[in-house]
């Protein structure tokens, strides 16, 4: 286990980290709204340690673009996941067996200049 300078937060020092995405991108003509992106985004966090417990993490959304201005609106879910609401200390580390999924909806606005 090893805890990183600059961070609260305890990460294992050996893992596997596996990632899938899948998005859809559909053109649009609504007022100044040009596009609209579906996606889902998992990762998965395997832990060498054979006595950690492994985190998940689940992001579906949709990406509206009007101009230059970017919405992402999105439900992330995590197990064992400190950014989603579990305990920030160890979930990258050790984690939790016991832990639940927890989830978060987010709206992240953003102007591209």
């Amino acid at each position: 286990m090893r805890q990183s300078d600059g961070t609260p937060y305890e990460v294992a020092a050996d893992f596997n980290m596996y990632t899938a995405s899948l998005s859809k991108k559909v053109k649009v003509n609504w007022g100044p709204v040009s596009q609209i992106e579906i996606y889902n985004d998992f990762g998965y966090m395997q832990k060498k340690e054979k006595e950690f417990t492994d985190s998940f993490q689940n992001v579906t959304g949709i990406l509206v673009t009007a101009g230059q201005v970017y919405t992402y609106i999105d439900y992330a879910a995590g197990y064992n996941h400190s950014w989603l609401g579990g305990n920030f200390v160890d979930d990258f580390s050790i984690g939790n067996p016991d832990a639940k999924w927890e989830a978060r909806f987010n709206i992240n606005i953003g102007y591209y200049f």
